[in-house]
């Protein structure tokens, strides 16, 4: 062993998380995932599903924007502070898989391959050859490019690690939306420059599209409901709201042209649509314009939900049907987009958004 005192090694787990268990990530990198970014326009909607897992194992969704503007030093030192700012259990698999190769190159003082396939099978971290490599390759790359690793998988940077460990980052695993009102604006030209940025960038975006509707709706509802033809197609926001316009279309085929267009777990819809009669009330009052305002609307139905009458419909879900049922009503659609949009205008998370365990 090497002349370290024992208070400086690192501990097996991380805010009471083992580092032995669920630590396997689908085999990607930042620096691969940034280029893809850059490929794509920096739109986070348009990666691929593994791509995305590693933005979100990094906790980097609400700081796309600065890893946008960012030199490669400017952005290992956004994705630093990331990880420090988090709990261990907020976030996904890569920072674990790095710790997991500095804790094994600490303990072991060996940096090779084929021990860390011995060391991963002996603490029963997984026997599967494949699952140790995606491990080492996400690991040892990602630490290289943090800045923890060197080039040769020295340890360059065991500081990092514990002062990771020694926080306690507020977590996020199990927070609801919550909203204050006491949140500092942006200077004038900081928030001129982020509105010139989304001026420029609104023809680039592309039109959201939902999921296939009719397939969506079979499995939801079952093949023995009679679906119409025309949702074999996946609806954009303006074919939803003159779909909902349209009062000869069935009150809870409108629904699901909404829950659809937004792409609802199809878990949390069965919920919802095993007993339909209290959203359909809802649907119904929406579509008569029984509400005189989107605060009443609102209120309305966040009883509802209180009451528990809408299983598995949040108020990402809700906010969509007073956006597209009483369109007079301006109501916003209140995802995590409005609220990325909000901090990014007031360059300060005013809005907290939960992690999806």
């Amino acid at each position: 062993m090497n002349t370290l005192d024992s208070t400086t090694f690192l501990l097996p787990q991380i805010h009471g998380r083992s580092i032995f268990n669920r630590v396997i990530p689908t085999v990607n990198y930042l620096e691969r995932t940034f280029k893809s970014l850059e490929q794509n326009g920096w739109f986070y909607t348009n990666l691929k599903p593994w791509e995305k897992q590693i933005i979100k194992g990094y906790a980097l969704q609400d700081v796309i924007h600065k890893l946008r503007a960012a030199n490669q030093q400017s952005k290992v030192s956004i994705i630093r502070d990331q990880i420090l700012k988090h709990s261990a259990n907020d976030l996904g698999t890569y920072p674990l898989a790095i710790y997991l190769i500095v804790y094994f190159i600490q303990q072991t003082e060996n940096n090779q391959y084929k021990s860390f396939v011995e060391f991963a099978q002996k603490h029963g971290i997984t026997e599967n050859l494949n699952s140790i490599s995606a491990i080492w390759s996400c690991g040892t790359k990602d630490g290289k490019y943090l800045g923890i690793l060197d080039d040769s998988l020295n340890i360059i940077d065991l500081d990092f690690f514990h002062r990771w460990a020694s926080i306690t980052p507020s977590s996020t695993f199990k927070e609801k939306l919550k909203i204050t009102v006491s949140a500092p604006l942006l200077s004038k030209s900081s928030y001129d420059s982020h509105i010139a940025c989304f001026k420029a960038s609104i023809n680039e975006a592309p039109r959201f599209t939902g999921v296939n509707s009719l397939k969506w709706s079979e499995y939801i509802m079952g093949k023995e409901y009679d679906i119409p033809q025309f949702f074999n197609k996946k609806f954009d926001r303006n074919e939803v709201w003159d779909y909902c316009g349209d009062n000869t279309n069935s009150d809870l085929d409108t629904l699901l042209v909404v829950l659809s267009w937004g792409g609802m777990d199809r878990k949390h819809a069965k919920s919802l649509l095993n007993n339909p009669n209290p959203v359909l009330e809802i649907v119904r009052r929406l579509r008569s314009k029984k509400f005189e305002s989107r605060k009443e609307a609102f209120d309305y139905i966040q009883d509802k939900r209180k009451q528990g009458l809408l299983p598995g419909m949040g108020i990402g879900y809700f906010t969509k049907l007073i956006c597209f049922l009483q369109p007079s009503l301006k109501g916003y659609i209140m995802d995590q987009w409005l609220a990325k949009s909000v901090n990014l205008l007031l360059g300060n998370p005013l809005i907290h958004i939960a992690s999806k365990s």
